[in-house]
């Protein structure tokens, strides 16, 4: 997942932990739980430091298996969204990268991407949420 690791009042926050636990599709409801019963472990102050918007892997996919499915995952039920990501590539010697926005509903699921484009010469994706700011109607 894509939150910032970060030390918070009675140890860290750390969601990458809880993404490694994250198997498959069905897992990223069990994901949403855990993430949001670690969010109400904050002080109000720490969970303004922290993204409400989560990047989860799942399943294998591409070459050999090699990459996986990225959601976005909305923890947020009563908020949309405007997510930024950082996306870097690399196929070969060639690599870039480039920003994407997308919007996000409260508490969607959304599918950005596979890490491994399945095809040869392979090109594999990083994402990153790099800001999200909350939508307001």
């Amino acid at each position: 997942m894509n939150l910032r690791k970060m030390k918070v009042e009675g140890g860290d926050f750390n969601p990458v932990t809880i993404q490694e636990q994250i198997s498959t599709e069905d897992n990223i409801f069990d994901f949403k739980k855990l993430y949001l019963q670690e969010y109400r472990k904050l002080s109000p102050r720490d969970k303004q430091a922290v993204f409400r918007n989560a990047l989860v892997h799942t399943g294998e996919v591409g070459f050999a298996k090699g990459g996986t499915k990225q959601y976005i995952v909305n923890t947020d039920t009563f908020h949309s969204y405007r997510v930024t990501m950082k996306v870097q590539w690399r196929c070969g010697r060639d690599s870039g990268s480039y920003f994407v926005t997308q919007t996000v509903s409260n508490g969607e699921i959304k599918f950005v991407g596979c890490t491994d484009s399945g095809i040869l010469p392979t090109t594999y994706y990083n994402r990153e949420i790099i800001k999200e700011k909350v939508i307001l109607y």
